[in-house]
């Protein structure tokens, strides 16, 4: 798999996923909250990223209790950024 990686906005990325799951989320009843700062940038290949963002997004769609929402949200640590993807479901054991 090719990897391309170039400066792309992290808010954006994550309101593209967004967008292509609101329909899921909307049968469930399900609230999507993008709280990534819009200036947040990260270098990353948009493709790979798209469909890690994608997969997280839909398993928290997939696994939380209707009426409930998932959060996406981002962490500034020292020189990486942090991805959390939040939901109210069930959870899973460690």
């Amino acid at each position: 798999i090719p990897f391309d990686p170039e400066h792309i906005s992290l808010f954006s990325a994550a309101n593209r996923c967004i967008q292509l799951l609101t329909s899921s989320a909307e049968n469930k009843d399900i609230e999507i909250t993008n709280q990534i700062p819009i200036k947040t940038v990260i270098y990353a290949d948009e493709q790979m990223l798209d469909t890690i963002l994608r997969n997280l997004i839909n398993n928290a769609i997939k696994y939380s209790h209707p009426g409930n929402k998932v959060i996406i949200s981002s962490e500034d640590l020292d020189d990486s950024i942090v991805i959390h993807v939040e939901d109210f479901g069930m959870g899973m054991n460690h």
